[in-house]
């Protein structure tokens, strides 16, 4: 019964470390000289990046261009903004909402939120 008991915990202790090591270690990287070619490097694939644009693409999806232009029009007369509001979230829009948000406290993201819609509808 003892040498059983011991045999466990034997087991379990050396198992916990080496579980811990694996969870720590880095993944090794590819060497261009080696002769040998590795499965351990991940190239992007396409469906990846074409995952990626449509996750985008639906999270601006939510503001309408109607929501994008009252936006702007806040930005406009808060005096972040220059130029005629059109609706469409591009750079300039993303540069005067971080402008925005950096003077009112706000988390500097340079997207657009319900908070900030909210606050720039009554500027």
């Amino acid at each position: 019964m003892t040498r059983k008991l011991a045999l466990v915990v034997g087991v379990l202790l050396g198992s916990v470390p080496a579980a811990g090591l694996l969870a720590q270690t880095p993944a090794p990287k590819a060497n261009p000289s080696s002769g040998m070619q590795h499965a351990t490097s991940v190239k992007p694939t396409q469906q990846d990046s074409a995952a990626s644009k449509s996750a985008v693409q639906a999270h601006h999806a939510k503001w309408s261009k109607e929501q994008i232009k009252e936006a702007q029009a806040g930005l406009v007369k808060a005096g972040y903004f220059k130029g005629e509001p059109n609706g469409v979230l591009g750079k300039k829009t993303r540069k005067a909402i971080r402008a925005y948000q950096k003077a009112n406290n706000m988390p500097v993201t340079g997207r657009l939120d319900d908070e900030l819609l909210t606050k720039l509808r009554s500027a």
